[in-house]
């Protein structure tokens, strides 16, 4: 399970049900790396530094804005998602490439179709994860953390 801590900074009210808004930092790794100034991910990452992902999710226990929660991502979840949207159109773009140029002699048209056939892998993949896998690749929400807020007591020591 892959984790990560996120703060909450919405809560509302949904048909009975309460929904949370957590936002969570985006990190790199860029930053204990040595040749980070001469790196082109190094300079993607500086720019990307401050940015917050934010996502709704239902939560059944009582949340406050600010608190934080641990989300979860199950990596076989990860490995699935990965396939879908990195290798199948890969796959789909060699093998369109490699019909395309025994049907024709022109590289354009190769170039032409296997664009084309990575454009519709993309598409129905992404079809394919809006109708029948609704909340598979959606993080889960694994616990609320809690609040560092505590109330002290303070003690008179005028009077031991």
């Amino acid at each position: 399970m892959i984790e990560e801590v996120g703060t909450v900074i919405d809560v509302q009210s949904q048909h009975g049900q309460q929904i949370i808004k957590i936002a969570t930092q985006v990190k790199s790794t860029c930053g204990s790396c040595h040749a980070k100034d001469n790196c082109g991910t190094g300079v993607i990452a500086r720019a990307l530094a401050n940015k917050r992902d934010t996502l709704w999710l239902k939560c059944d226990e009582a949340v406050a804005i600010g608190q934080e929660v641990k989300l979860g991502v199950p990596e076989a979840m990860l490995l699935n998602a990965s396939v879908l949207v990195y290798i199948l159109p890969l796959f789909s773009l060699i093998g369109f490439a490699i019909v395309s140029s025994m049907l024709f002699t022109s590289e354009g048209w190769v170039i032409l179709f296997s664009l084309l056939g990575a454009t519709f892998s993309f598409l129905g993949v992404k079809r394919y994860i809006a109708k029948h896998s609704k909340g598979q690749f959606e993080p889960m929400l694994l616990a609320v953390l809690p609040s560092l807020k505590t109330k002290v007591d303070c003690i008179d020591v005028s009077m031991i």
